[in-house]
């Protein structure tokens, strides 16, 4: 199982998946999961053999080095343009926080690594947060006349490791339903970060979170825009269903300390905090509490140093092993073996 299912990640990174919205708090991606919409038969791998937790986290721990590393592809040569998916990025920063602004700089130099186009809204449109449903809705509908994609991240995200792909987090062709990837946490939905495809679909879903205060005035919303998404997706079978729930660390983890030096010392599990090698942190709930600035700095600072410690080869992450190992479990027949895979992801290391 373990080896079929690298082999086969190997052969999805070849085709670079097909473009998707990476959606966030401070990181929102938005781009064409798939071009082509029309109905495709989903193709089921043979069951997979037992295995236990202990060889699954050992093959998560491997390093990839003594392997012939996974081919990443050059993007500044002209070949990339005709062979991987445009993936595009998009946020809003309003206001005079300087300290959003060295955020920012953290994802302008990873979508110049990998050649992703960005824009900036700098002035508010409706009240707050409930900006990013308005601006994707924009986007999404522009971006369904066209083959590209963006990307959307919230301006409380700095970007940690500048060489990993968006792309490495992306599900196979053969989940053409599959429109949203989304994490959770303690307070259930987080779309600090998300990934969203330009579909209809989520044009429907997001028009139906910005709408879902006027339209259900006596719900309380205690994270406002968030707990908005999270009761559509509950009430709605019809976006529930195309909705796939992401281990944290992916792309929406917390800090694991104050200044991102020391071992964990936040109370929260090891899988919802960033680790060296990971995309990036989330600084969820800091500004309210008048804080951002003070938590921000020290990630800022490590990430501005473009330390080798943090900004490891995509080769030399588990992450290629580990999306291979989500995305084959997330296939298959549910039963106590993919159970405990998806658990060892989710909580693993």
């Amino acid at each position: 199982m373990p080896g079929h299912a690298y082999s086969q990640w190997r052969n999805k990174v070849k085709r670079l998946f097909m473009s998707m919205t990476l959606v966030g708090l401070g990181f929102l991606m938005l781009s064409n999961f798939f071009l082509n919409d029309s109905p495709q038969k989903i193709l089921q791998p043979p069951p997979p053999a037992p295995v236990s937790s202990s060889a699954v986290k050992k093959l998560l721990e491997e390093p990839l080095s003594q392997e012939k590393p996974v081919p990443v592809p050059n993007v500044e040569s002209s070949t990339v343009a005709l062979t991987r998916p445009r993936v595009g990025k998009v946020s809003m920063i309003y206001g005079d926080r300087p300290i959003y602004n060295r955020a920012l700089a953290s994802h302008e130099e990873h979508s110049r690594r990998h050649n992703y186009p960005m824009s900036i809204l700098r002035t508010p449109i409706i009240d707050r947060k409930w900006n990013k449903y308005l601006i994707l809705l924009s986007t999404v509908l522009r971006e369904l006349e066209k083959p590209e994609d963006e990307r959307w991240f919230d301006s409380d995200t700095v970007l940690m490791n500048l060489n990993l792909p968006l792309e490495v987090f992306l599900p196979p062709p053969n989940l053409p339903d599959v429109h949203m990837l989304v994490s959770q946490d303690q307070n259930g939905i987080n779309n600090g970060v998300f990934f969203i495809r330009v579909h209809s679909w989520s044009f429907e879903l997001l028009n139906s979170a910005l709408a879902y205060p006027r339209l259900n005035k006596n719900t309380q919303l205690p994270f406002g825009d968030q707990s908005a998404l999270g009761k559509v997706l509950e009430e709605n079978e019809y976006f529930s269903q195309s909705v796939v729930y992401c281990p944290s660390r992916w792309f929406n983890p917390y800090r694991r300390s104050e200044n991102g030096e020391l071992p964990q010392t936040e109370a929260l599990p090891k899988s919802m905090v960033i680790h060296p090698g990971d995309l990036l942190v989330h600084f969820a709930g800091t500004a309210d509490a008048g804080k951002l600035e003070e938590a921000m700095r020290p990630y800022i600072e490590i990430s501005e140093q473009r330390r080798p410690d943090w900004n490891v080869p995509l080769e030399n992450t588990h992450y290629v092993k580990q999306a291979a190992l989500f995305w084959d479990t997330h296939v298959l027949p549910k039963t106590e073996d993919t159970d405990m895979l998806l658990k060892v992801i989710f909580e693993g290391e």
